[in-house]
């Protein structure tokens, strides 16, 4: 449930939560402002209606669908903005996903986003820290 009492943290947790769970079509209605605007690249039209394009096509609406382990490394938040930086899991085989999501939210919706992603290389230079 959405109120203009929750915090821009408050309201990015609850849309990752409800993404994580399948139910991106239920986040979209909830959180997204109507002119919202997507940066990322992959995403047609840079706006709500490619996101919810992205979800549909990434399964990201069915629940069951193919299990992923989210896991929150941090949050940085600064007025309307929201930082968050997480690694992704599915299969022991498959590659560690690390992501960092930029977002700003005004009046509890989500208005703007920006996504960096990465996989983490099978062979690590850097052997004394990990990407998250």
């Amino acid at each position: 449930m959405v109120t203009p009492a929750m915090t821009p943290v408050e309201v990015v947790l609850a849309l990752n939560d409800l993404i994580e769970q399948r139910r991106g079509l239920e986040a979209v209605d909830l959180y997204f402002a109507d002119d919202f605007l997507e940066h990322d690249p992959n995403i047609a039209g840079g706006d709500k209606a490619g996101f919810v394009r992205f979800l549909l096509d990434g399964g990201w609406t069915t629940p069951g669908g193919r299990a992923y382990g989210f896991h929150m490394d941090r949050i940085i938040a600064s007025g309307e903005y929201v930082v968050t930086h997480q690694h992704v899991t599915e299969g022991p085989d498959d590659p560690i996903l690390v992501f960092i999501d930029i977002y700003r939210v005004v009046d509890a919706k989500l208005v703007e986003h920006w996504h960096v992603g990465s996989s983490v290389p099978e062979n690590q230079v850097n052997k004394r820290t990990t990407m998250y």
